[in-house]
């Protein structure tokens, strides 16, 4: 019972680790280094002092990066792991996937009554996200050797060169990442500078065009010496008023008198023709001045007018310069910025620098690293061996024959004097 247990079971056990796909490991070192020294400012206005924080481990962040969902979907992607993980459920070919194969199905037999009578519906399965999951649990391990800044990314699969182009584009992926942590300020700035300026140019060119549009409308060469013309003007005139209105005052005192000395009783007669020979070229002379005094006042008003619509032409003319001015002055500085967010953004000076430096692939020819005979054969020769002669001892203790006198008399119902007891000797059976 011992010898057949032993060999059923280790049998047993051979077979399923013949199941066990064959895998190949491929390893990638990558540092990651706290490189305070190299922070760099290209720009005054962009540098970023170095502050040591020690409760920050960016080698622990990478790890938890590397081990990301988000990585490990872009893995399955780019290599077609969801559909080989099909392949292998749907339209197994080798001899160990067909295997496996048979006994998911033969698993999957109760369920399939039960959803032939209707009582439980099954879910189609989602090969991508058990690609994925099958991927995190058993393909990739990443680890963060002890006492460094140093990460290693160790692959499992298949083949050879399967594990080391998976290594490689994990390793990839993640200095990817990195730099785009490191360069993600930069970036969003420069993202952000180049929408800006899109609307920063709409408004310089607008700004330019209505300055330009103004100009051609109101035909402005100089305000400033036009202004000037005008209340030159406006200053002559004036002082032709005041001078029309004082000859217009002599006049009117001129006819005064000259209308008081004919109403007077006491006029000679030669007096009395003098003044009134006189008397229509003075009120003539009045009528004259009052009518200068009327356009004169007219024409004052007007180009008051016109030295008021200058001014708002010229205080609209001055905030169109001014407009353009600041919107060109915006313009060239947020230009200037983007040219320098392009270098920046290009730029490693962040907290941390990640390297690749190190990489191990199996050779085409070498033995799998998983299973590991080694560690396999020797446990499944101790586990069958151990679970034969527990079985032989399980089935010797429930096995009903009697090992005491007591046992014996109570089986038989008759007394027992002794018990004869057969010992091999050198004389023989004693």
């Amino acid at each position: 019972m011992i010898a057949m247990g032993f060999v059923s079971m280790f049998s047993t056990m051979l077979f399923f680790i013949w199941l066990i796909t064959p895998t190949y490991k491929a390893t990638d070192r990558v540092l990651i280094h706290h490189n305070y020294k190299q922070q760099l400012g290209l720009f005054n206005d962009m540098a970023t002092p170095g502050i040591v924080n020690p409760r920050v481990n960016w080698a622990l962040n990478m790890l938890e990066i590397a081990k990301s969902t988000a990585i490990a979907e872009e893995i399955v992607r780019e290599f077609g792991l969801d559909r080989r993980f099909e392949q292998k459920v749907e339209h197994p070919e080798i001899p160990r996937d067909v295997v496996k194969a048979k006994m998911t199905s033969l698993a999957q037999l109760p369920a399939i009554a039960l959803e032939k009578l209707g009582l439980v519906k099954r879910k189609p399965t989602d090969y991508f996200a058990e690609a994925v999951e099958e991927f995190l649990e058993n393909a990739e391990e990443i680890e963060l050797v002890e006492d460094t800044e140093i990460l290693e990314i160790g692959i499992y699969e298949e083949t050879p060169e399967l594990s080391g182009r998976i290594a490689g584009a994990i390793s990839r992926l993640l200095i990817e990442k990195a730099i785009q942590l490191d360069r993600k300020t930069a970036e969003q700035a420069f993202l952000y500078a180049s929408e800006q300026l899109k609307n920063a140019e709409q408004a310089y060119l607008r700004s330019q065009r209505d300055l330009e549009r103004f100009k051609l409308d109101w035909q402005v060469t100089s305000l400033d010496d036009e202004k000037a013309l005008k209340l030159e003007h406006l200053g002559q005139m004036e002082c032709d008023l005041s001078k029309v209105l004082a000859d217009l005052a002599g006049k009117r005192a001129e006819l005064k008198k000259i209308q008081d000395r004919l109403n007077s009783p006491v006029i000679t007669y030669s007096e009395h023709k003098e003044l009134t020979d006189r008397m229509p070229g003075v009120e003539l002379s009045v009528v004259s001045l009052a009518g200068s005094e009327s356009q004169l006042r007219e024409n004052i008003r007007t180009l008051k007018e016109d030295i008021s619509l200058l001014i708002q032409r010229e205080n609209e003319y001055l905030r169109l310069v001014k407009q353009a001015s600041l919107d060109e002055e915006f313009y060239t500085q947020l230009l200037n910025k983007k040219n320098e967010f392009v270098v920046q953004k290009g730029t490693e000076v962040g907290e941390f620098s990640i390297r690749l430096i190190d990489s191990f692939r199996a050779s085409p020819n070498a033995d799998p690293d998983w299973p590991d005979p080694k560690i396999f054969l020797p446990f499944a020769m101790l586990f069958s061996l151990g679970v034969a002669f527990a079985l032989a001892f399980f089935v010797e203790f429930f096995l009903k024959y009697p090992r005491y006198p007591s046992e014996l008399i109570e089986m038989t119902g008759i007394p027992i004097w002794g018990i004869i007891s057969l010992q091999p000797s050198k004389r023989g059976i004693k």
